[in-house]
């Protein structure tokens, strides 16, 4: 049988992160021989960290790492490659937006191809302001790339292996768009898997602070020079 590991960024998520790594393990223990849960508190002000280490106390599974200072979730998603020990890698955000349900069906389609990726099936949950932005992304990658993702910012699944060779070089919001692009184009298959999205139930979204959206149109930037111009591909 096969083995995940779950990275778990977690940024001043308190009231979601118990929850999350909850739902996490419900869907992966019936699926995976073996599987352990990488909790990454991004040196949050709450007690993100505390019930994370008192998570980590009840389950042996579960590993826990405080970051000092904050790093951003490109870095903690890059960290928690480094730390996998298991066949595949997966990263699930802190902010409990997927339930058990819904990461069933991301874990059933495991080795059916290189990669799963999860796009967002009810983005009416979403402001239109986000859906709009989420649009042009996803559009503006598909063009640039020649690709044609459904979403390039959902949980996905990859080999630990091709993860170890793709790691992004972003620390913000575009990590998973590098991996997924990197990966693509040098021939990996994929599976894209249709999830429902829950409204976060505590703490709010940092996509769009002006940092993070400017750090995106950096890596677009060298994501395009290496891919469309270099040609670079990974082996």
């Amino acid at each position: 049988m096969k083995s995940l590991s779950v990275v778990i960024p977690a940024y001043n998520e308190e009231g979601n992160l118990e929850a999350t790594v909850r739902e996490v393990a419900a869907a992966a223990a019936p699926r995976f021989e073996d599987y352990e849960i990488v909790v990454i508190d991004d040196k949050s002000r709450d007690k993100t960290g505390e019930i994370a280490d008192r998570l980590a106390a009840e389950d042996a599974r579960i590993r826990v790492v405080h970051n000092d200072p904050n790093r951003g979730l490109g870095w903690n998603f890059r960290r928690g490659i480094e730390l996998a020990r298991m066949e595949y890698v997966a990263m699930v955000p802190g902010d409990n937006a997927f339930d058990r349900e819904t990461l069933t069906k991301l874990f059933d389609a495991v080795g059916t191809d290189d990669i799963v990726a999860g796009w967002t099936t009810n983005m009416e949950v979403r402001p239109v302001g986000r859906r709009l932005i989420s649009w042009c992304f996803t559009g503006g990658m598909n063009l640039l790339f020649g690709l044609r993702q459904k979403y390039y910012n959902g949980p996905c699944v990859f080999r630990t292996s091709d993860a170890m060779k793709a790691r992004s070089s972003s620390d913000g919001f575009a990590y998973m768009a590098e991996m997924l692009v990197r990966l693509l184009t040098s021939g990996r298959t994929e599976k894209e898997v249709g999830l429902v999205l829950h409204e976060r139930q505590s703490g709010r979204s940092a996509a769009l602070r002006p940092k993070n959206v400017s750090s995106v149109f950096r890596v677009i930037g060298r994501l395009f020079w290496d891919i469309r111009i270099l040609r670079r591909r990974i082996a």
